[in-house]
């Protein structure tokens, strides 16, 4: 049920600043179903996070670096005008704040509403690897994650699937805590990721692995997270050329 592909995908599209409709959707068509204009996702959390407002996460790690005991580190999603702009895609988070605290970085996830079976485990997912990548570019462990919700519901037509959630729970997941040249391999993974969708949709060859030296360690973050995207690429590529491949 629950997508590792989808997740590491949101999580780098977030980063990227984007609010590209047709990049998300690649990974989760469901997107389609909250845009406006067919092209982007007003909510979109990347864009609100590192573009329209600067970029608030670069400046957030910034303020840290240079007042370690700041409670400033605050990067707002929300914005004020949301209340009265009509769309389809009103964002479900309000802020996420940063703060050190003995040695490691502390996160405070805030949201207005939330999904508690179906967005959830992506949001956590996406917000907890923020977090994690944040603390490797400040060189120190990440420690614990707070979580406020205004709202935690289920709809009515959830039940059955929560039930089932519930008496048959899912693996717990994990990702490398460890994180090198941040911002330099955040580029190349964004790279990699476009190379791999680019592929997929022009239906050719997806490569044999991603970039020696950058991503292909997956002990590393970013190189565990370009294993993920590359082995969802050659899942779409079994799917669209069967399950003998070109040779067959």
């Amino acid at each position: 049920m629950w997508s590792v592909s989808f997740a590491v995908a949101q999580w780098l599209w977030v980063m990227a600043g984007s609010d590209e409709l047709d990049r998300i959707s690649f990974y989760n068509s469901h997107g389609r179903a909250f845009s406006d204009d067919g092209r982007s996702l007003s909510g979109a959390f990347g864009r609100r996070m590192r573009r329209s407002e600067g970029d608030q996460l670069a400046r957030a790690l910034e303020l840290l670096r240079s007042d370690p005991t700041s409670r400033r580190a605050v990067v707002v999603i929300a914005d004020g005008a949301d209340g009265a702009r009509p769309t389809r895609d009103f964002p479900c988070a309000l802020a996420v704040q940063l703060l050190l605290r003995d040695g490691r970085l502390e996160a405070v996830t805030t949201m207005r509403s939330q999904s508690a079976l179906m967005v959830l485990p992506y949001d956590a997912a996406l917000f907890m690897a923020v977090q994690v990548w944040a603390a490797g570019a400040l060189g120190v462990p990440a420690g614990p994650h707070h979580w406020f919700a205004s709202s935690f519901h289920l709809y009515e037509d959830e039940f059955d699937l929560a039930r089932r959630v519930l008496d048959d729970p899912p693996a717990p997941r994990s990702i490398p805590s460890r994180v090198v040249d941040p911002w330099v391999r955040l580029a190349a993974l964004e790279r990699y990721e476009r190379e791999l969708r680019g592929a997929v949709t022009a239906g050719v060859a997806v490569g044999d692995g991603p970039p020696a030296g950058v991503l292909e360690d997956p002990s590393e973050l970013h190189g565990a997270f370009a294993a993920v995207l590359l082995a969802h690429a050659r899942e779409r590529e079994c799917v669209q050329f069967g399950a003998a491949g070109r040779d067959g």
